[in-house]
């Protein structure tokens, strides 16, 4: 079996490109970005680039264009003269004075898109095309989208008097919204927190829970929609809410967040105590702890456990449903990770200057650094991670160290579907790219990241191939980087895409698996 190398032109690097433009569509298969070009009259313009296609000018581009969901579609915000537009697939829509900074997106589905227009000093949300009322002020992030695509919800404001809009219907007035609108998982329900006077309140499906002297984020709902979470405050105490029951009072719930298990039966959450800090699962206390660190709270797949990262007398170790694993020097930020079938466990961990991969308990060798995972395969029965020794980067798959590379690409770690590929982005170790008056770790203008991410301005920099897709082990293909954001995506089990370019050229390439 071999994989074979299929590669797509997307256009070169266009003179004048905003590097902080760049978007890659969620499929990595496409790319947008906004360049800039003056004219022998010195008179400037901007246009976006779509799979190296140039649009029309303007005189400037609102942020970075934005992809659908299934990378089929794009949006921007640009300005001609003193009127702006939103461009949808190409198609420019109803000028207005001003357009709502970071306001545009589209549905989950893709099929829908919505933002924020401005008629002098009035707004007012434009969904599918359609101006909904206008208002004198509407709250940042909004419009939202419910997760179904069918509804649409903001908070508004005339004069002093604020209240909820949810599918065109404005609520009840209230002296401020502060969290929300979010829908539920299905779509069908509704909440956010109101102030009427000092006092707030948190509102769902149209119902009014107790006053408090105060409420925050996040205000979540359960994945089974059954249930709603969000944390009060009373005095100086903070509690928790969940289906409108108040919790245990504490001096401060931590920034951890909260979070329900995948069947909607379980809730978790940090809190505070004086100087000692605990995780409480379904209103019971765990151990008291110098601090519970902010990598987060995670439920395995099957709900069946929890597990977090705590810290106690200048140690580190995991805390799975309660058990409480080995202390380290550290704990990798964001490593701890269940399988799939939520059966196993897997972090990185210091220990004594090494750092080494834990998995369901048990301790692989120790390297100098760990990065890219670990990772679970999708039948949770392999483990893929990234480390580093003596200067040089390679992959460990099931405890097999692969070959040593220059670098591995951030975020291109991968297993396929069917769990027997493993594929990742790396840099071959001698075509490190050297560029005068920059330091290693600079950015050479015009050209490549010397860790392997495409930038843009000014002339460009040399070529020279020197990052490769393996996967298995067998290097595919040769280019001088990874385009910034891109991922490598299993399409199938045998397909694979990614985005890349070799001089100043943008690659859309798909390896296949096929026969010999």
């Amino acid at each position: 079996m071999f994989f074979k190398a299929t590669e797509v032109s997307l256009g070169e690097l266009v003179p004048g490109a905003d590097g902080d433009t760049f978007v890659v569509s969620p499929n990595s298969a496409r790319l947008a970005y906004a360049a800039r070009r003056t004219s022998a009259l010195g008179v400037e313009a901007v246009t976006v680039v779509v799979d190296g296609v140039e649009g029309k000018e303007y005189d400037r581009i609102g942020g970075r264009p934005v992809f659908s969901a299934c990378g089929r579609r794009l949006a921007y915000a640009a300005k001609q003269e003193r009127k702006w537009v939103v461009v949808v697939d190409g198609a420019e829509g109803k000028e207005y004075d001003n357009l709502g900074s970071g306001t545009l997106l589209f549905s989950p589905d893709s099929k829908r898109v919505a933002y924020q227009g401005w008629r002098g000093s009035r707004t007012f949300v434009v969904v599918d095309g359609v101006e909904g009322p206008e208002y004198d002020r509407i709250a940042a992030g909004c419009p939202v989208f419910s997760p179904d695509s069918k509804r649409v919800a903001y908070a508004a404001w005339r004069g002093d008097r604020a209240f909820a809009v949810v599918d065109g219907v404005r609520g009840r007035e209230y002296d401020g919204i502060g969290t929300g609108p979010v829908f539920s998982p299905d779509g069908k329900r509704v909440a956010f927190g109101a102030r009427r006077s000092s006092r707030w309140v948190v509102v769902v499906d149209d119902v009014e829970s107790q006053e408090y002297d105060g409420c925050g984020d996040p205000l979540l709902f359960s994945p089974d929609n059954k249930r709603v979470a969000w944390w009060a405050r009373r005095g100086d105490k903070r509690f928790m809410v969940v289906d409108g029951v108040e919790g245990k009072p504490y001096d401060g719930i931590l920034k951890i967040g909260h979070l329900f298990s995948a069947d909607g039966k379980r809730h978790a959450y940090g809190a505070r105590r004086g100087d000692k800090q605990l995780v409480v699962l379904d209103n019971v206390e765990g151990n008291e702890y110098d601090g519970v660190e902010d990598t987060g709270l995670q439920f395995s797949a099957n709900s069946s456990q929890l597990a977090y990262v705590a810290r106690q007398r200048g140690k580190s170790f995991v805390v799975r449903e309660g058990n409480e694993g080995k202390r380290y020097e550290g704990i990798g930020k964001g490593s701890v990770v269940f399988s799939p079938n939520g059966q196993r466990l897997a972090y990185a961990a210091d220990s004594d200057g090494k750092w080494r991969v834990v998995v369901d308990g048990v301790e692989e060798k120790g390297f100098e650094g760990i990065s890219e995972g670990p990772i679970f395969s999708p039948n949770s029965k392999r483990v893929a991670y990234g480390a580093e020794e003596s200067g040089m980067w390679f992959v460990v798959v099931d405890g097999n160290q692969g070959e040593t590379y220059a670098a591995i690409s951030r975020g291109m770690l991968g297993f396929s579907p069917d769990s027997k590929h493993v594929a990742y982005g790396v840099e071959l170790p001698s075509t490190f790219i050297a560029v005068p008056g920059l330091p290693e770790e600079g950015i050479a203008d015009g050209g490549i990241d010397v860790r392997g991410s495409i930038v843009v301005a000014g002339s460009p920099l040399q070529p020279r191939a020197g990052w490769v897709v393996a996967v298995d082990g067998l290097e595919l293909g040769e280019y001088d980087a990874f385009v910034r954001g891109t991922k490598l995506v299993f399409a199938s089990s045998t397909k694979l895409l990614t985005l890349a370019a070799r001089g100043r050229e943008f690659l859309r390439i798909q390896f296949e698996l096929a026969e010999d």
